[in-house]
């Protein structure tokens, strides 16, 4: 099935962020640190990768991705 869901593709990207966000403490991304602005970075270009994916940042800063389809439902995850 095309876009399917990848378990080992979903770990390893959890893995990379955590690499990029986490010491032995866990991970931290405290808003508007440098850690999470990268983590964001990480996050945008994983999107910018997915084919018909619709990005953009709302005036909050809140990043949007959107994938439209021929149903009028949507799925809000946050």
């Amino acid at each position: 099935m095309k876009g399917s869901l990848n378990p080992k593709r979903t770990i390893a990207e959890l893995k990379e962020l955590r690499s990029l966000t986490a010491d032995e403490n866990g991970a931290h991304r405290v808003a508007f640190t440098s850690t999470w602005a990268n983590a964001r970075k990480w996050l945008r270009s994983k999107l910018e990768q997915l084919p018909g994916i619709e990005i953009h940042n709302d005036a909050a800063g809140n990043l949007w991705a959107t994938l439209r389809g021929e149903s009028e439902k949507a799925l809000l995850i946050g």
